[in-house]
């Protein structure tokens, strides 16, 4: 994926099997398109000015517009790491501060275990081109995520948690890419992406909080896929997301909440809703049907399925399809 195969490819001996990802010279490489996950431009770095040539990734990249003076910082934690800010300074330093305004792609490469951007940068991340950091195990946009634009690239298959990983990203289109097969954690992962579309994808086995995952995800189709049978926590995980159709899978045993406590001022008035409790199905308008048997250990629910279509098979207290105010 995101290679260039040949015969005879540098440093790869007569191989045809071998081949050679090329992150910064691609040299005698031409592509009539880009493949996923690189940059076509007029001058890719090392590539000379032919318009066809392309920049594959191995590492995280993304995209940032700095005004003069602007600054981005990083809370990275791993070894052997360092980062090129895109303006001729390769360190590694967890702030950057650019003299000039303008758009610069940094790059972050090495053994990083953890990556997340700082609250408020001046330099405003607006274009992710990848995330392939390959030992990374919990990643975070989203105090940088307000200025984003574009697609989702392939997540990291070592991520685990996914806590705010893309949290506010409203500017963010097109689908949910895979989801790690090792995610335990997806606590507000994509919560208030709202230009997200499509479906939503393969839920991993050992996936125990779901917590506000999918919330706000207004344009979200189709049904909800099985869950994993080690959730837990799944308070908010598809409120509001009216996209949604079809029932609701049956929920695992050891579900703990899908609901507030009777006793918890849990709002949503922020986003200019009216005040009430983060269901699990919490306003998913177009779910219907009867409601899967309630959890034995099952200990908040308040809100489960307020103002959805979902009709009680007769295991769920009234305070399932209540909100905060009552109503």
């Amino acid at each position: 994926t995101n290679s260039n195969c040949k015969t005879c490819t540098p440093g790869c001996g007569n191989n045809t099997k071998k081949y050679k990802c090329l992150p910064r010279n691609c040299s005698g490489y031409t592509l009539s398109s880009c493949p996923a996950g690189s940059i076509c431009g007029s001058c890719a770095p090392g590539c000379g000015n032919n318009t066809t040539k392309y920049k594959v990734f191995k590492e995280l990249v993304f995209q940032v517009d700095s005004p003069a003076k602007g600054k981005i910082a990083f809370t990275i934690t791993g070894s052997n790491w360092q980062i090129d800010w895109g303006d001729g300074n390769v360190d590694t330093s967890k702030s950057h501060t650019y003299t000039t305004a303008g758009l610069y792609n940094i790059e972050v490469s090495g053994g990083v275990k953890t990556f997340s951007i700082n609250s408020k940068p001046t330099a405003k991340p607006i274009k992710l081109h990848s995330l392939n950091l390959s030992q990374v195990t919990s990643m975070s946009f989203a105090e940088g995520c307000s200025t984003l634009t574009g697609t989702i690239p392939a997540l990291p298959s070592s991520l685990t948690n996914g806590t705010n990983l893309f949290y506010g990203c409203s500017g963010l289109t097109g689908s949910i890419p895979e989801l790690p097969s090792g995610l335990t954690n997806g606590t507000s992962m994509f919560e208030d992406c709202k230009g997200l579309t499509g479906t939503i994808p393969t839920l991993p086995t050992k996936l125990t909080d779901g917590s506000n995952m999918f919330s706000y995800c207004r344009n979200l189709t189709g049904g909800i896929p099985s869950l994993p049978t080690g959730l837990k926590y799944g308070r908010g995980m598809f409120l509001y997301c009216k996209g949604l159709t079809g029932s609701i899978p049956q929920l695992p045993r050891n579900m703990t909440d899908t609901g507030d406590d009777q006793d918890e001022e849990f709002h949503i008035c922020e986003l200019g809703k009216r005040c009430g409790y983060r269901g699990m199905f919490e306003a998913c308008t177009g779910l219907s049907g009867k409601t899967p048997k309630k959890p034995s250990r099952l200990k908040k629910w308040m809100g489960t399925f307020n103002d959805t279509q979902i009709t009680n098979d007769g295991s769920w207290p009234k305070e399932a399809w209540e909100d905060y105010l009552g109503y």
